[in-house]
């Protein structure tokens, strides 16, 4: 019984979170198209929620026995082989499994050693960057106090994007990272 609930609970959470997921990018479509302006959290939640229907809808085919599978060539083998096939195929699943968790958490400890790094680096520089790099760049200061759209694509957290923001409060700044 308590195994029925749990399946069947998996599959409405796939549900629910595909259902969010179109929600949530019906919205973000709005607001770029209808509002001229797009929401900043719409991308991270329906990120979010792919990530988990992926991830738990995977586990709902593994359940059912049926997950993507190259039966092509394996109905071309012999019969022992079609069992050995079976029998490692699993094996290959966990392994595949393991390195994705691994690397997921090298990955997550990537974020957090970004996290210290800016921490650590961010107090000597805060001041020189407004008042000594910036000026280096000729006529940049006075673009940034007159206002400009600035672009800083690979900024860490965003913490000298921010410092710099603060400095030149006419101008508009936008920051991407990939991690």
């Amino acid at each position: 019984m308590i195994r029925k609930v749990l399946d069947n609970g998996v599959e409405w959470l796939c549900l629910i979170l595909m259902v969010v997921l179109a929600f949530d990018l019906m919205l973000g479509v709005f607001s770029r198209y209808a509002l001229f302006r797009t929401f900043t959290w719409y991308d991270e939640i329906a990120r979010a929620c792919f990530v988990w229907v992926v991830f738990l809808g995977a586990a709902v085919a593994v359940k059912r026995g049926s997950h993507f599978g190259l039966h092509l060539l394996t109905d071309m083998l012999p019969e022992r082989a079609r069992r050995l096939a079976a029998f490692v195929t699993p094996a290959v699943i966990i392994a595949f499994s393991s390195v994705l968790v691994v690397q997921g958490w090298a990955f997550m400890e990537f974020g957090r050693f970004q996290q210290l790094q800016a921490e650590a680096s961010a107090p000597p520089y805060d001041g020189a960057r407004v008042e000594a790099i910036l000026p280096l760049a000729p006529g940049l200061v006075e673009r940034l106090q007159a206002g400009i759209d600035v672009l800083d694509i690979g900024c860490g957290q965003g913490h000298a994007l921010n410092v710099v923001a603060r400095a030149f409060p006419r101008s508009r700044f936008t920051g991407y990272d990939f991690a």
